[in-house]
């Protein structure tokens, strides 16, 4: 229920607009093109990561067509979802855990991984590669629980590792966390068992130094050594790190935080405590292998951001690596539940599944509180989405529109990158039409009817910003415009088009002959970009099908005293 649910919200709300990182691939595409890419590209640093891996994924995706963000959100939901899968295969092969209780643990996982604290990560494909790491983590761990040799083990997970290294940064954990483990109640020579870890020692070394060979801190980082020195402000960056992934209305991150550090240490100590009766540690590996994961990212990401600010930990794309905080609780308490069954009486093991069940009840109505924010959340980026969709499409009209700056913080980058990508026919979107940019540019009649709609209200508010509302409409058939532009015209004459917007149905009502229903728009613009000294402001309803624009009546001057 929670993939489908996710699912839907995603495929509802996904907009084919690349947006800030992803304009990095873009231009690395148009070198692709141009036949200008070169193999020390490819795995050249951004950010901490190399990024190998993404780059060759996005040069396979662009054989199948133009290049449309879209793609990447599929995969990161796919990949999600072998998440959950690969957690369950691990669960169902853990000792003493039954099938029961595997499913039990799967049903915990995706709740937590198809969170709607994740919406936005959902619906921003850059992301795919923070979930292909998570996705290496739990494949190696089942790699380490299957039936599979030592040999087949030592050389599945030196390729996962491999693999993920350069692909997020991270990834170097694995070397560690999937150390290949040796079949349990299998006798292996000591030979074979030298040659396994030799290699796989080997294959990690040469794998982390070509990482670090010319690696350089990326020059708006803060120093890691201030925020080791500090350290009260990377346990509060960790607390919030880890609370952030309740954060809804009403629940304060440092506290979720506070509480699930607390549950996080109890689990750990009964773990150790049923490890050191029992003399078995098989059963709690998938949970320390997690475990270690989600406290490895957690220090190295507050370690290299902590100079930021603590605030800093509840960055949403942060959600992609916390999640592993609770999968790790969760993978503890299923195996501790089928140990400690068989030597607690009746009443302990009735107040351990009490517990269990006030937590994840606690933790369920973490989960209800947090789906309408998140499903708000989503509806306005999409909005915003749909804005900046429209300020990519018009930016040959309007290059310097400041709604850019939003989409990535240099518009001449985007307007090469999308320049080059058109003559390619790779970039999936509806630029206007040379005819429609043309009529835009000039200035509309003087005298304009109301039949494709109305400017109701122009004015600087007390931000000075520039507030529009509105109606438009298409003539003759009454349907909705694609997008309504806004023009300004100087006293000298001198007339540009300085932004575009979504002729979104904010409200709307039957009106006049034919009961035809107005769309009403209403949108808050930088002034940045408008003419020096008055300026008469005036609109037009685009219909990007036929290719034609209509005026709309109300032109409105703003005065330079105004501004």
């Amino acid at each position: 229920m929670p993939a489908v649910v996710m699912g839907w919200l995603v495929v509802r709300h996904w907009v084919p607009l690349p947006f800030w990182d992803e304009w990095v691939t873009g231009a690395m595409l148009v070198s692709w093109f141009d036949g200008t890419l070169t193999l020390r590209e490819l795995p050249a640093q951004f950010n901490e990561s190399r990024a190998l891996v993404g780059r060759l994924l996005q040069l396979l995706l662009i054989q199948f067509g133009p290049w449309d963000p879209r793609k990447d959100m599929a995969l990161l939901f796919v990949t999600v979802c072998a998440i959950t899968l690969f957690f369950f295969f691990m669960m169902r092969r853990t000792e003493h855990v039954s099938g029961r209780g595997a499913a039990v643990a799967w049903v915990g996982a995706s709740f937590l991984c198809f969170s709607p604290v994740q919406v936005d990560n959902f619906i921003y494909g850059a992301l795919v590669s923070s979930f292909l790491s998570s996705l290496a983590l739990v494949a190696a761990g089942f790699v380490n629980v299957s039936r599979l040799s030592f040999s087949t083990r030592c050389v599945a997970n030196a390729l996962l590792a491999l693999v993920i290294t350069y692909t997020f940064a991270n990834g170097m954990l694995l070397w560690v966390l999937g150390l290949p483990l040796l079949p349990p109640n299998k006798s292996l020579s000591r030979r074979r068992m030298v040659l396994g870890y030799g290699s796989y020692a080997f294959v990690a070394t040469a794998a982390v130094a070509m990482y670090f060979t010319g690696y350089e801190k990326p020059g708006h980082h803060p120093e890691v050594s201030a925020g080791i020195k500090n350290l009260g402000n990377i346990a509060h960056y960790l607390v919030l790190w880890i609370g952030s992934y309740f954060d809804a209305p009403g629940v304060s991150p440092l506290a979720a935080g506070l509480t699930a550090s607390g549950i996080f240490g109890a689990t750990i100590v009964a773990v150790v405590t049923a490890m050191t009766r029992t003399g078995e540690w098989r059963p709690f590996y998938p949970g320390l292998l997690l475990s270690g994961y989600a406290c490895g990212t957690a220090l190295m990401i507050a370690v290299g951001r902590v100079g930021f600010g603590v605030e800093q930990a509840l960055e949403i794309r942060y959600r992609a690596f916390s999640v592993f905080f609770y999968l790790a609780i969760l993978a503890l308490l299923v195996p501790l539940y089928a140990m400690r069954s068989r030597w607690i009486g009746g009443r302990a093991r009735i107040a351990f599944v009490g517990s269990c069940a006030a937590i994840a009840l606690v933790a369920l109505v973490g989960w209800g509180a947090c789906y309408p924010e998140g499903y708000r959340y989503m509806k306005l980026v999409h909005s915003r989405n749909l804005m900046l969709l429209r300020a990519l499409e018009w930016i040959e009209v309007i290059p310097d529109n400041p709604d850019l700056a939003y989409l990535y913080p240099s518009a001449d980058h985007v307007l090469r990158t999308s320049r080059a990508l058109r003559q390619h026919n790779a970039l999936r979107v509806n630029f206007a039409k040379p005819a429609v940019a043309r009529n835009v540019r000039k200035p509309p009649p003087e005298t304009m009817d109301e039949s494709a709609g109305r400017l109701e209200t122009c004015m600087i508010d007390s931000n000075r910003n520039l507030y529009v509302t509105g109606w438009a409409k298409l003539p003759f058939h009454g349907s909705r415009a694609n997008c309504v532009v806004l023009a300004a015209e100087q006293r000298s004459g001198e007339f540009k088009p300085v932004s575009v917007m979504e002729a979104a149905p904010v409200k709307s009502k039957p009106v006049g002959e034919g009961k035809v229903r107005r769309v009403w728009f209403s949108r808050s613009l930088n002034t940045a970009n408008l003419p020096a000294g008055d300026v008469l402001l005036g609109a037009w309803a685009v219909d990007l099908k036929k290719k034609k624009v209509y005026p709309l009546a109300g032109a409105r001057w703003i005065t330079a005293d105004q501004r």
